[in-house]
């Protein structure tokens, strides 16, 4: 059954809702502009989501009970975009960042941090192969 409520706090959600908590599919928004749609387990962000904040960043991909997990691109306000695998809400797996100029980074992230061999591209086209290690780049 979908439904529409309007929190206190000026948030709303309108879609489909178990004990009169969000769960299932629906739309969520922030008094300050920010929204999310797509999927809700027991309140909570959960399975295809996109969330955009008035800022411009934005985060479409997987969660897993509020946090990213999975897939997903984050965009950030200055247009830095992360593009993999998430974990705990942290960059996790393997990844592309790619910054606003041009640089990229590609490798395998562990907890937030590139960990372990990596690619960077520089705006000019040029490749670096190397490695991180404790939060290093080392060229090969």
């Amino acid at each position: 059954m979908n439904v529409k409520i309007e929190y206190p706090d000026g948030k709303t959600y309108e879609g489909e809702v178990q004990n009169d908590t969000p769960h299932g599919e629906g739309t969520a928004t922030t008094p300050d502009g920010g929204k999310y749609v797509g999927g809700f387990f027991m309140g909570k962000f959960h399975g295809q989501g996109h969330f955009q904040l008035p800022d411009g960043s934005s985060y479409k991909g997987n969660y897993l009970l509020g946090e990213f997990d999975g897939y997903g691109q984050l965009i950030n306000a200055d247009g830095t975009t992360y593009t993999g695998s998430f974990s705990k809400g942290k960059r996790h797996g393997y990844g592309s960042l790619k910054q606003p100029e041009g640089t990229e980074w590609i490798g395998t992230w562990d907890r937030g941090q590139l960990n372990g061999p990596a690619t960077l591209t520089l705006p000019d086209g040029r490749k670096k192969q190397g490695t991180f290690i404790n939060g290093e780049f080392v060229e090969l």
